[in-house]
């Protein structure tokens, strides 16, 4: 049986309205056990729980509840960014399940930081692949919704703004030119306008034919081994197309093909400078005939 270092995070902090702090329960129970345990897997789980809010932010920076909530956020990710730093440090590939996207901002600062610790400036580097149908690049500025889970890439790569920097534990520590953007199909044209300036390789939906991810992830994921001593990966679920992953909060449609995603994913294992995937934004409230969560257990098994 192959143990996988698995870190749940109980969040939905970045998008109060969702329930994506529920996704962690939803895979730990006895059917997907047994499923995983099929497959020659195991999860060896720590968990990071947040109390679930109702609340959404605003963009008013003196209230009471984006205080608390940020406040609980920041928690998380000091938290979840610990925990990733020593299983990498220790060469352990990891899993994170959340959650929402806002606990990005402690995955790969755990990442980072880990990196940081070795010799030689190309290890220490950090590369990541992000595979998403948003370009989550928004700060309190441009975001339309104040939702944070639209933010984490623009807090990772950018230090300027005080109020995200206080999320994210590695604050612009995120390289442009080591960041790579997959399956993008919905957008606000700050972030795009953000991105490009970071020099960050974006590849669009409509740039990969019937959904097919394949050649694009592993040129991607190539390109960014050659580059960084490390790799990882975040996968929105809502990349996904919605026949295979209706259970999101934010569903887009004609996404990436699950079949060309898993036989990637199959391929990937082998990059020895994977260190981890992170998977956000499944909701089980949001999904159909547990669509959803056999989606997740089919990526699981793919690179691992």
């Amino acid at each position: 049986m192959k143990i996988i270092q698995a870190l749940g995070v109980d969040s939905n902090l970045g998008y109060c309205q969702g329930s994506s702090h529920r996704a962690v329960q939803e895979l730990k129970q006895d059917a997907c056990v047994d499923s995983l345990a099929q497959a020659g897997l195991a999860l060896d789980w720590q968990l990071i729980t947040a109390q679930p809010s109702v609340q959404s932010p605003t963009n008013d920076t003196d209230t009471n509840k984006n205080n608390n909530l940020e406040i609980q956020l920041a928690d998380v990710n000091r938290q979840l960014a610990s925990k990733v730093d020593e299983l990498v440090t220790a060469g352990q590939r990891f899993l994170v399940l959340g959650g929402d996207h806002s606990i990005a901002m402690g995955t790969w600062s755990g990442a980072l930081a880990a990196c940081r610790q070795r010799r030689g400036s190309r290890a220490q580097s950090l590369g990541l692949l992000w595979i998403d149908a948003h370009l989550d690049a928004h700060n309190f500025g441009s975001s339309p919704s104040a939702n944070i889970h639209g933010m984490p890439l623009r807090a990772l790569l950018d230090d300027t703004e005080p109020r995200l920097k206080r999320l994210c534990p590695q604050s612009g520590a995120l390289c442009g030119k080591n960041l790579a953007l997959l399956g993008i199909r919905s957008f606000e044209a700050a972030e795009k306008k953000f991105l490009e300036e970071q020099q960050v390789a974006i590849t669009y939906m409509h740039e990969m034919p019937r959904g097919d991810c394949g050649p694009s992830l592993l040129r991607a994921l190539g390109t960014l081994s050659k580059r960084c001593g490390s790799v990882g990966i975040s996968l929105d679920i809502d990349a996904i197309d919605p026949r295979h992953a209706p259970g999101v909060a934010t569903p887009e449609a004609s996404g990436i093909q699950l079949s060309s995603l898993c036989k990637a994913l199959k391929q990937a294992r082998l990059f020895d400078k994977l260190v981890g995937l992170e998977i956000c934004e499944y909701d089980p409230a949001e999904d159909v005939q547990q669509r959803t969560r056999q989606t997740l257990l089919q990526i699981i098994k793919a690179l691992f």
